[in-house]
């Protein structure tokens, strides 16, 4: 599955959604190769006909792990990831979707305990002063969305819910669901949520 459909899939699903009811939830099962694994990596810069990269934690700029690994070792917590996008319309962009600030909400699960968590693209762990004026085009930036989520584990999670803890995996990324909205209205919030599962050491 191609990363700018993990993201969101607007192009694909907004005309689809043409011919459908006045709101449509579109749900796709994440399987182990490419949900996780996919939504987790980046293009090569170097070559953009290569196999994508793998985003590295716990710091994706200098960390040389991959994030994602299903075997990971490690205290295991369960949750929901959310990812709100506030967008607008933009003839510029191929998705015809500008991108103007998007809104991160992880709650993790051990046992009877939830803790929830939040984070913002543009001013939050991973800041984006670069987007503050003009966004970005929907489908364009999908590493720097996904490597919001891996700072928000990584500065603001683990530190409350395992302080002795310096590094994580990400074990599993599943059912993932993508909320379009009214079929005419090409603006305003569009999201998606998942299940994740990580381990943290």
């Amino acid at each position: 599955m191609k990363r700018t459909n993990i993201i969101l899939g607007i192009a694909a699903a907004v005309g689809m959604m043409l011919a459908a009811a006045p709101s449509v939830t579109w749900a796709e099962s994440a399987s182990r190769t490419g949900a996780a694994e996919d939504f987790l990596s980046e293009p090569d810069p170097t070559d953009p006909l290569a196999p994508p990269i793998p985003i590295k934690c716990p710091d994706p700029e200098i960390s040389t792990d991959p994030c994602f690994d299903p075997n990971a070792p490690g205290t295991k917590f369960s949750g929901t990831l959310t990812i709100v996008f506030h967008v607008v319309g933009d003839t510029a962009c191929t998705t015809n979707l500008r991108v103007t600030n998007a809104y991160y909400s992880l709650t993790l699960r051990q046992g009877n305990s939830s803790v929830p968590f939040a984070t913002e693209y543009l001013a939050g762990v991973r800041p984006h002063p670069e987007h503050v004026t003009n966004g970005f085009c929907m489908g364009s930036n999908d590493p720097e969305v996904v490597k919001v989520i891996v700072d928000l584990v990584s500065l603001k999670t683990i530190p409350i819910i395992c302080p002795a803890c310096t590094s994580f995996k990400v074990k599993s990324i599943t059912n993932f669901l993508y909320t379009q909205g009214e079929v005419l209205s090409s603006f305003g919030s569009k999201g998606l949520s998942a299940d994740i599962v990580i381990a943290v050491r």
